[in-house]
C-alpha cells in the first residue's frame, strides 16, 4: 500500500494511532477499486456471453394481446437455459 500512496502522492492510511485507518482518500480509492471490480467482471460475462452466441441484451415488449402473466414462464424458462444470467434486460 505504501508502494501505492508513493504512486499516487497521496495517503490512503491515517497510521497516526495504534490502528491504520482509511482517509477520505482511501475510503474513495476502496469505493472506486471496487466499482471497477464489479465493472470488470460484468464485461467477463458479457464477452463469454458474445463468445457463445447469446445477446448482450434482451428488450421484451409487451401488448395488451398477451397478459404479463404468460410471459412470466418464458422468461423463467430463459433465465434456465441461460449459463450467463446476467443479461441485462431494458
Amino acid at each position: 500500500m505504501q508502494k501505492l500512496e508513493q504512486d499516487l502522492a497521496v495517503a490512503l492510511f491515517d497510521r497516526s494511532g495504534h490502528r491504520a485507518r482509511l482517509t477520505p482518500a482511501g475510503r474513495e480509492l476502496m469505493h472506486e477499486g471496487r466499482a471497477l471490480l464489479r465493472a470488470a467482471g460484468e464485461l467477463e460475462c458479457r464477452v463469454k456471453r458474445v463468445a457463445t452466441g447469446w445477446e448482450t441484451e434482451l428488450r421484451i415488449a409487451l401488448d395488451i394481446m398477451i397478459p404479463a402473466v404468460q410471459l412470466f414462464p418464458l422468461i423463467a424458462a430463459f433465465y434456465a437455459e441461460n449459463r450467463y444470467p446476467h443479461t441485462p434486460g431494458a
